[in-house]
């Protein structure tokens, strides 16, 4: 899954150059929600998995979650935005 993850990223570069005009919140949304589409096939093999977790471990995943992948992403497409990488 993360190698697949990873693949989809590589993509990010192709498909934001015609997402033009468009805020990089929402460019990031989009492009996360199609990942979970695709990825969605393999949950329920890691469902018995995340009954484990506690309230510790579920705190954990949601601050890399919103820290490392939708923040993160935002504020990449941004700064690609700001040197003109990308003309949004």
């Amino acid at each position: 899954m993360i190698v697949l993850a990873g693949v989809l990223w590589g993509f990010d570069g192709l498909l934001r150059r015609y997402l033009a005009g468009i805020p990089s919140t929402i460019v990031v949304t989009l492009e996360h929600f199609i990942r979970v589409l695709i990825l969605l096939p393999f949950l329920p093999r890691l469902i018995h998995e995340c009954k484990k977790l506690n309230g510790k471990d579920w705190l954990l995943a949601v601050m890399l979650a919103l820290f490392s992948g939708a923040l993160g992403s935002i504020f990449y497409t941004a700064a690609l935005a700001k040197v003109e990488n990308i003309s949004y």
